[in-house]
C-alpha cells in the first residue's frame, strides 16, 4: 500500500491505491474466512463490497460466462475484498484467483461504483439474495496475457471476447449493467477504439 501518511488527531491515516482510499491508525487485518453458513448470514444482514474488473484486450471487453449465481451468464471477473486491501489490491487478486493472471495493482485503474441487489444468491437460502456494492475497475492485457488465461472452471463454464458494440446491443444472456459497461467503455474510448 504506497500513499501519503499524516498525523492527524492523535493517530495516523494513510491515503492508499488512487488517493481516494483511507486507513485511519494502525488496522491489523485478521487472517479470517467465513464458513458458508456464517457467510450466508452475513449476506442477510449487511451489503458486501466486491472489486469487479472489466478487462479489455485489443478491440474486445473479456467476459466469463459464469455458471453459479447470483447471476448465471456473461459477467465481468471479480469479487469481494478482504479487510484491508486497497481496490487494486483486490482487483489484482480477484485476477488471480479467477483468471490465473498474475497483475500488478498498479495497472489498474478505478472505472465506476455499482450497486447490485439480486433475487438469487450462491450460498443457502439461495432465495435470500443479496446486495452487493461493486467498485469497478479497469485493466488493459495483452495478447498473450489473454494467452495465458486459465479461468476458474468452478465459476465459469468459458471465458471470451466481444466488441462493445456487440454487447451493448445484445439482448439475450446480457444482463443489463453488463450492456452498460459496454456502453461506457465506448464512450470513453477516443475515437471509439479501445
Amino acid at each position: 500500500m504506497n500513499g501519503k501518511t499524516e498525523k492527524i488527531a492523535r493517530t495516523t491515516v494513510k491515503t492508499m491505491g488512487n488517493g481516494n482510499q483511507f486507513m485511519t491508525g494502525d488496522f491489523q487485518p485478521q487472517d479470517a474466512w467465513l464458513s458458508d453458513t456464517d457467510y450466508a448470514k452475513a449476506l442477510d444482514s449487511v451489503v458486501i463490497t466486491c472489486v469487479d474488473i472489466i478487462i479489455l484486450c485489443n478491440s474486445g471487453m473479456v467476459l466469463g460466462k459464469r455458471i453459479i449465481n447470483p447471476w448465471p451468464g456473461y459477467w465481468i471477473i471479480g469479487g469481494r475484498m478482504i479487510p484491508g486491501e486497497t481496490f487494486e489490491e483486490a482487483a489484482s487478486r480477484n485476477t488471480k484467483r479467477e483468471l490465473g493472471l498474475d497483475i500488478d495493482p498498479s495497472r489498474f485503474s478505478y472505472f465506476g461504483t455499482y450497486n447490485f441487489i439480486w433475487a438469487k444468491r450462491q450460498q443457502k437460502p439461495k432465495g435470500h439474495g443479496s446486495q452487493n456494492v461493486a467498485i469497478t475497475m479497469l485493466l488493459k492485457i495483452s495478447e498473450e496475457e489473454w494467452k495465458n488465461i486459465k479461468f476458474d472452471r468452478k465459476e465459469y463454464s468459458s471465458v471470451e471476447r466481444f466488441l462493445p458494440e456487440s454487447i451493448r446491443k445484445a439482448k439475450d444472456d446480457v444482463h443489463p449493467a453488463i450492456r452498460r459497461y459496454a456502453e461506457e467503455v465506448i464512450a470513453r474510448s477516443p475515437k471509439g477504439k479501445i
